[in-house]
This record gives structure tokens, C-alpha cells and sequence, in this order.
């Protein structure tokens, strides 16, 4: 999987503010969903009228267990997930390739954060974090 971002805020140290960094990772789940907005209007007799007004493509990413005390440049490590989540919480786009990476790009797509991203402790050993985040294309 390959993300390429803007880094923009909570910068490691190596980093440079509005340079573009990608970011290739195994990711521990990657779970697509398509949300429907829209009305369904239904009369007495049993007819059904549905109105679509959009649809919307989302996916639910997880990482692997990450190091939380390497805020190195170290993709393995914490810190240079925090910087890329600091860098589009504020809903800037980026572009994510489900089956790419920098080297060998498959099918990259513009996307947002969709929501907060959640930073779960391991239970095993506290050491380890893994961070979940949802994305939806940009139309």
C-alpha cells in the first residue's frame, strides 16, 4: 500500500514543511465500504421510489503494531504516522494506492481523511500502537 503526502504539521526532524513524502506500508487491514445518500420514498400500495444522491467509496485502513517510542524516520515506527495524520487531518487530500507502492504504482487515487483516526495501545505490550484511519475519494 502506498500513500504519498504533503507534510505539513507535527514534522519529523529530517522533514521539510509542504514537501511531498510517500509512505509504503503492509497495512494490517484494509476494509472498502460504499455509503448511499439519498431518500426512499414508499407508497401505501407497496411501490418504491429511491432517489440517489450520491455514493461514496470509503476505506478503513489499519497499520501493523508500531514502535511508539520511534518518532525516527523509521516508516515502522510512530513517528512519521503522527506527522502524515497532522499533515491531512485538516481534510487535505493525498494520494493512496491500495496494491502500489512509490516504486511500482497500480492505481493511485485522490483522498481524503474521513474522520478522526483512532491510536489503539497494544494490549500485549505496550510498546506497540496501531493506528486506524478512514479515507473516501475525492470527487
Amino acid at each position: 500500500m502506498h500513500i504519498n503526502y504533503t507534510a505539513l504539521r507535527a514534522l519529523l526532524s529530517t522533514h521539510t514543511a509542504t514537501t511531498t513524502y510517500d509512505l509504503d506500508f503492509n497495512p494490517e487491514r484494509a476494509t472498502q465500504g460504499r455509503m448511499m445518500e439519498g431518500t426512499e420514498l414508499r407508497s401505501i400500495g407497496g411501490a418504491t421510489d429511491v432517489t440517489v444522491l450520491r455514493t461514496e467509496v470509503k476505506y478503513r485502513i489499519s497499520t501493523l503494531p508500531l514502535l511508539v517510542d520511534d518518532l525516527t524516520e523509521n516508516i515502522a515506527g510512530y513517528g512519521w504516522w503522527q506527522e502524515f495524520l497532522a499533515s491531512t487531518d485538516r481534510r487535505e487530500e493525498f494520494t493512496f494506492d491500495l496494491w502500489g507502492t512509490s516504486a511500482s504504482p497500480d492505481n493511485p487515487i485522490l483522498v481524503r481523511r474521513d474522520g478522526p483516526a483512532s491510536h489503539t495501545t497494544s494490549q500485549r505490550d505496550s510498546a506497540y500502537v496501531t493506528v486506524s484511519f478512514m479515507i473516501r475519494f475525492v470527487e
